[in-house]
């Protein structure tokens, strides 16, 4: 290869590293730029929303949000027991109606 074929490769290499190393840090000037925007107003005030309902806990340390997955059989538990205490409430109910009319108060 002549002298000048192979400066002409050594420039031209050289010119597309550094093309490359410019396009490398104007792509990560583009992504640290804190100044834009990506989102649109309404968008980020429904991330700020759902930031603030994410960061809410209960007086355990508990998020809010959280709902453990024994919560169904626990709903099951109170229904049935709420299900007896109705049953008692109407045999009391039943009780004192007889005692009602057998007194005659």
């Amino acid at each position: 290869m002549s002298v000048e074929v192979t400066m002409a490769i050594v420039a031209l290499t050289v010119l597309l590293a550094e093309g490359l190393i410019e396009i490398t840090k104007s792509i990560i000037a583009k992504f640290l730029d804190k100044d834009k925007k990506y989102l649109s107003s309404d968008q980020n005030m429904m991330l700020r929303n759902l930031y603030d309902l994410h960061a809410r806990y209960d007086l355990d340390g508990t998020p809010l949000w959280y709902v453990p997955r024994s919560w169904a059989e626990t709903q099951k538990e109170i229904a049935e027991n709420l299900r007896v205490v109705s049953e008692n409430q109407k045999m009391t109910l039943t009780i004192i109606e007889r005692l009602d009319r057998r007194t005659g108060i």
